[in-house]
């Protein structure tokens, strides 16, 4: 209420879905400052502490969307599953993954976890699946190049810690159908460059044994906690206890003095409680049934004499035609009605996460013609006053995404005589349910901007249409070191045609994203036009998606019964890693030519047979590379087409006079800029740009326009826009700008607007980067002294 006090006028902006409205509330004073703020109002979900023991659903199984959770109790964080574009940004102290299936959308997020922890303060990540997980990985470790950081497979081990247990229950599928693929046709993969790897011995796919890597048997979970207490976090907030000493002599039993005199006794901040099991089920077709209704170790959660015991909280990612299975219905009737079942599959609706639509809609107020209307699925609630069946649930023609967590319900009354009551919990990425209560609840924190977007509008006229002669530019990843809360990792999209169009470096989550922008059918529309894939370098922010997009590719070609050549230009060290996923977990291969970018430096434009290959597939003149000044093996891009047009991108790399010379009166060049100005020796060590450098190598092209991207997670909305106050030709990239290359003048005039409408951010921005400058001159310093500076003091 007292936000409300100072309030002088109300706007409401659109509704991105049906759960919710955006307003825009200007007050008088809050805080002691002058500040819009741009909220959500939900209306269905209450709003709770979430506390420390908790189950969180990081992906819910929705269209290009992981199966995974996250469980949290006290100290203990650990992933079921680990897909790509769930909500699963890495932090903390998470140690512990279980797979339950060697399934893409369920391992595909391994690769951007192990590239974060490795790049955090974690010491190890351990993992625990079927057989067949320790080669995904010990193929990642070929190129991710680890240095210290662990990483221990195991596939069928229980863990066990003085909080919780976790205990392995395989099922196995009978007459499995084993893995098929066809050779790689490698033939533009040139002999003259030599690629060694790490491991200097024979090739990982021969050391394979035939058929180690297990399809056919799939790992379910059972939790059991063994700490009867728990902290109440919301307590110790409102109490004002905070982390350290205070709360350690709590632990031990003993009561505490505050500075402001109070006391806080043990009792107040710590519940002893009886936590309900959990079950984490993945059965991935009906061929698995059979073993599930056979398993012993459910039996002792059947029971209903001891309800409060044996409350339970089961999660199934199992797909939809399992769940339909009347063998499956059966088994879910064993559990007593205190149970709650979780369901995260496919049958939940995809939808844009909610902060990224409250960005895109304040970009839109900004400037309508650059920020498209991002595809937010309307939330059906279905027709049906007080109860759902399985069938009206999972057969709907629009499934629902939100089921009310309602005693009634009566799922099963379908299938049985006498129905029996199974209550359903609600599944959106991001859903919480607290384990003390096994109820979903939700935190929400209000999206702060500092003028009415509408006064700072800047109206174009534009009427640009996509052509060889003017083509598109999407940005669908404008982030550095993976996902963040505003920006995806790096990818864009370069549209000659609707039939021709190039995706520069494929970060996680990009399928996702392009069905943020497109919806379902458009992005297949955009997978059918697509020629080729760059991929800069194997830092797993600019590679993690290639995989998942590939097989989206080869099952929209399938289904459409044709046959596409793509062309994949990528690092020679990545090849292999490609090859392994190929012959040994799924196909992604299929018509697929493989460049290797070592021979397009060597051998640059005078190779007539490259040449004669990117005019007829993709109508480029010249297609040059260079060598970048990063880790090793990455590379530049520079594309020339037929039409006159001539597009740059740097990807990570140095200030680069090889780019600069390629790169040569460029239409526009596309450059990183991690680092903000003044950063100089924190960029030479991360071998990354400042906005500075960034700056400097467009005009020693002699670039029309500059676009900068890759921003660090420092910037967390928009990067420093002060940095760039007095240039006529740069501008900076979001996630989801989308501008016609005849139209990239205009972007500039927008940064001015950008800073007012965030100066909240613009403000905090200048504070840290002012933190980092004062931090760059004690560094310095202390090179001078000692030499360089380790990783851990660059955090």
């Amino acid at each position: 209420m007292s936000l409300l006090k100072g309030l002088v006028s109300c706007r409401i902006i659109p509704p991105c879905s049906t759960r919710y409205h955006c307003l825009i509330l200007k007050c008088n004073k809050h805080e002691g400052k002058n500040k819009n703020y741009y909220m959500r109002v939900l209306h269905e979900t209450p709003l709770a502490p979430v506390g420390d023991t908790f189950v969180k659903v990081t992906g819910n199984g929705s269209l290009n969307v992981s199966k995974s959770i996250l469980l949290r109790f006290m100290n203990e964080r650990i992933f079921f599953n680990c897909g790509q574009s769930g909500e699963s940004t890495f932090k903390g102290t998470l140690n512990h993954v279980f797979v339950t299936h060697l399934d893409w959308i369920k391992i595909g997020g391994i690769i951007s976890l192990i590239y974060k922890a490795s790049s955090s303060k974690l010491e190890e990540v351990t993992f625990y699946g079927p057989p067949g997980l320790d080669v995904f990985i010990r193929a990642l470790e070929n190129f991710l190049r680890l240095d210290n950081f662990k990483v221990k497979v195991f596939e069928s081990s229980a863990f066990e810690s003085d909080l919780l247990q976790v205990k392995t229950v395989p099922l196995s599928l009978k007459d499995g159908v084993s893995h098929k693929s066809c050779d790689v046709d490698k033939s533009w993969f040139r002999k003259k460059f030599t690629y060694k790897p790490v491991v200097q011995e024979e090739s990982l796919l021969d050391r394979v044994p035939q058929n180690y890597i297990d399809l056919n048997t799939a790992h379910s979970y059972i939790i059991k906690f063994v700490s009867k207490n728990a902290w109440v976090l919301s307590e110790c907030v409102k109490r004002g206890v905070k982390p350290g000493e205070n709360m350690q002599k709590l632990w031990r039993g003993e009561s505490v003095v505050l500075e402001d005199g109070s006391i806080v006794t043990p009792e107040d901040v710590i519940k002893s409680d009886n936590f309900p099991n959990v079950i984490v089920l993945d059965v991935p077709s009906e061929g698995f049934i059979e073993d599930l209704m056979q398993k012993e170790e459910y039996k002792e959660f059947f029971s209903s004499t001891k309800q409060k015991q044996n409350s339970c909280l089961v999660v199934h990612f199992s797909p939809v035609n399992v769940m339909k299975d009347e063998r499956y219905i059966s088994w879910m009737q064993c559990f007593p009605p205190t149970t709650k079942h979780l369901i995260v599959n496919e049958s939940n609706l995809w939808q844009t996460p909610e902060r990224v639509l409250n960005r895109q809609e304040i970009c839109r107020l900004i400037s309508p013609e650059f920020f498209p209307q991002l595809i937010s699925n309307v939330i059906r609630t279905p027709n049906h006053p007080s109860h759902y069946t399985v069938r009206e649930v999972l057969e709907a023609d629009e499934p629902a995404s939100y089921v009310p967590d309602k005693n009634s319900e009566r799922w099963l009354q379908e299938w049985k005589n006498i129905p029996k009551e199974v209550q359903i919990l609600e599944s959106w990425p991001g859903t919480t349910i607290n384990l003390r209560s096994l109820l979903p609840v939700r935190s929400f924190q209000p999206f702060m901007v500092s003028e009415d977007p509408i006064k700072s509008r800047k109206l174009f006229n534009i009427c640009s249409k996509t052509s060889p002669k003017n083509p598109k530019i999407t940005f669908l990843g404008t982030g550095s070191q993976g996902n963040s809360a505003y920006r995806n990792s790096s990818g864009i999209l370069l549209e000659m045609s609707s039939d021709c169009s190039i995706m520069l470096d494929c970060g996680d989550g990009m399928m996702h994203q392009l069905s943020c922008l497109n919806g379902t059918s458009q992005r297949e529309k955009v997978l059918s036009s697509l020629k080729c894939i760059f991929v800069s370098h194997t830092h797993a922010d600019h590679h993690a998606g290639i995989i998942g997009l590939l097989l989206e590719i080869r099952k929209n070609n399938i289904s459409k019964g044709r046959k596409n050549k793509l062309i994949i230009l990528v690092p020679p060290v990545f090849v292999s890693w490609l090859e392994t996923y190929h012959h040994k977990f799924q196909p992604i291969l299929d018509d697929v030519i493989l460049i290797n970018l070592s021979d397009m430096v060597t051998l640059r434009h005078s190779d007539e047979e490259f040449n004669s290959l990117f005019r007829k597939h993709l109508g480029m003149k010249k297609v040059l590379v260079c060598y970048a000044k990063h880790s090793a093996f990455s590379y530049c891009i520079c594309f020339e087409h037929s039409s006159g047009w001539k597009i740059s991108y740097s990807g990570d790399t140095q200030m680069n006079r090889n780019f600069v010379d390629i790169g040569e009166r460029s239409d526009l060049l596309i450059h990183e800029a991690t680092f903000g100005t003044g950063l100089d020796l924190m960029a030479k060590q991360a071998r990354h740009s400042t906005t500075k450098d960034a700056i400097a190598v467009g005009k020693m092209m002699g670039a029309k326009q500059i676009i900068l991207t890759h921003f660090s997670k420092r910037y967390p909305a928009i990067p420093c826009i002060q940095n760039i106050e007095h240039t006529s030709n740069v501008s900076v990239a979001f996630d989801f700008l989308q501008c016609h290359l005849s139209d990239f003048h205009h972007l500039p005039k927008l940064n001015d607007c950008y800073k007012k409408v965030f100066a909240s951010f613009e403000a905090e921005n200048i504070e840290e980067h002012n933190r980092l400058l004062t931090r760059e001159s004690l560094l310095s310093e202390m090179t001078k002294t000692r030499g360089p500076y380790s990783k851990e003091e660059l955090q």
